[in-house]
C-alpha cells in the first residue's frame, strides 16, 4: 500500500500575447522550452512534407510529487473514516519522461484504487491519528452523510412546497387589498 499520489505538472510561458496569428503561433508560443529550474521542458517541433505543415510537442522531464494521505471530510466513503490527499506535497523528483515511462509498472483499475475500511484505518494509525481523531472525522462524515440523506428524501416535496408558499403570498395581498380598498 503506498502513501503518496504521483502527479505531472506542466509549465508553460504564455506571457507571449497572441497577435491574431494562427491556432499554432499561439501554441508555438505557450509551449516554449522552461528554464534549468527543474521544471517540466518542452518543445513544439514543425515539418513540412508536400504542403502541409505537421506539428508535434515532446516533453524532457517532469516533476514527480509525492502527497501524503491524511484524514478527510468527504461523506461519500462507504463506511469508515474518509482519507485524502493533503494539500502540500511532501517530495519532488524530477525524471526523464522516457525512464519513468519504462519503469512506471502497469496502470491500476479503478477497483484497485479503492481503499475498504481496514486499509484506511491503518493508514491512518501508520500516520499518528488517534483512535479520538479517526472516531470525529467517521462520525462528521456520518452526520454529512445523514444530513444528505435527508435533503434527497424530502427533494420531491420541494416543489409542493414552494407552492404552497407561492399560494400563502398570494393569498396576503389579495386580503391586503381588500382591506384597504373602500
Amino acid at each position: 500500500m503506498s502513501k503518496s499520489c504521483s502527479s505531472t505538472t506542466l509549465e508553460t510561458d504564455v506571457s507571449d500575447s497572441f497577435s491574431g496569428g494562427n491556432y499554432y503561433d499561439l501554441i508555438r508560443n505557450s509551449l516554449k522550452p522552461s528554464s534549468a529550474d527543474g521544471k517540466l521542458k518542452s518543445s513544439l517541433k514543425t515539418s513540412s512534407t508536400r504542403g502541409k505543415q505537421t506539428y508535434s510537442v515532446a516533453f524532457s522531464d517532469m516533476e514527480v510529487r509525492s502527497y501524503p494521505l491524511i484524514l478527510g471530510d468527504n461523506p461519500s466513503v462507504s463506511y469508515g473514516p474518509p482519507v485524502c490527499l493533503d494539500w502540500k506535497h511532501e517530495s519532488v523528483e524530477n525524471v526523464s519522461i522516457d525512464f519513468y515511462e519504462e519503469n512506471r509498472g502497469r496502470r491500476r483499475k479503478m477497483s484497485e484504487m479503492n481503499l475498504n475500511y481496514y486499509a484506511r484505518m491503518d493508514l491512518l494509525k501508520e500516520s499518528g491519528y488517534t483512535e479520538e481523531e479517526i472516531k470525529n472525522a467517521d462520525r462528521s462524515a456520518s452526520r454529512t452523510k445523514l444530513k444528505r440523506e435527508i435533503t434527497r428524501m424530502f427533494l420531491p416535496y420541494y416543489y409542493v412546497e414552494m407552492a404552497f408558499e407561492s399560494a400563502c403570498r398570494k393569498a396576503k395581498r389579495v386580503t391586503k387589498r381588500k382591506k384597504g380598498s373602500p
